[in-house]
């Protein structure tokens, strides 16, 4: 029998109304199969999206705070893996490593991706490059900040002298 993504649902007053065989899952068991699913996608095996775009939809569009504490689970060590690669992160890591970027594009990413923009994403991937480019938005935001402090010192040293 061929599944559907949407089953019929009678509800009171004979209406039929759609319900979507995703919103019956838990926000646990999307995050479960999102973490295969990611995982398939990752080793570039046939994956299937539609868990994790529900578990974005819901953090997004619903602003859950579970499906956004499984999401940041779920993809901060691909987040840290994409900090580290940079090039100029090194000159930014101070104390805490490399957690506060990591927290900051997530941030990034929560502001930047409304309910309204959420609509345009159709696939994994196209999320995933979407937070990437908050990873760099962010390591970018750090030096000019880094380089402007380090210009009002100077400043700052000149005035003194």
């Amino acid at each position: 029998m061929p599944s559907h993504s949407s089953d019929s649902e009678f509800v009171p007053g004979g209406r039929v109304e759609h319900v979507s065989v995703l919103d019956q899952l838990t926000v646990n068991d999307l995050a479960r199969s999102c973490a295969e699913e990611t995982n398939k996608f990752l080793r570039q095996s046939v994956s299937n999206d539609r868990y994790c775009l529900e578990l974005f939809r819901r953090a997004i569009v619903r602003r859950n705070e579970d499906a956004w504490a499984c999401l940041y689970q779920q993809y901060a060590p691909l987040v840290l893996t994409w900090v580290n690669q940079h090039q100029t992160v090194t000159t930014l890591l101070g104390q805490d490593g490399a957690a506060p970027l990591v927290n900051a594009a997530f941030a990034k990413f929560a502001q930047a991706l409304t309910p309204a923009k959420m609509s345009n994403f159709d696939a994994l991937a196209a999320i995933l490059k979407y937070l990437k480019m908050c990873v760099h938005s962010v390591i970018a935001d750090e030096v000019r900040a880094r380089q402007a402090r380090q210009y009002e010192e100077t400043l700052e040293l000149i005035e003194h002298e």
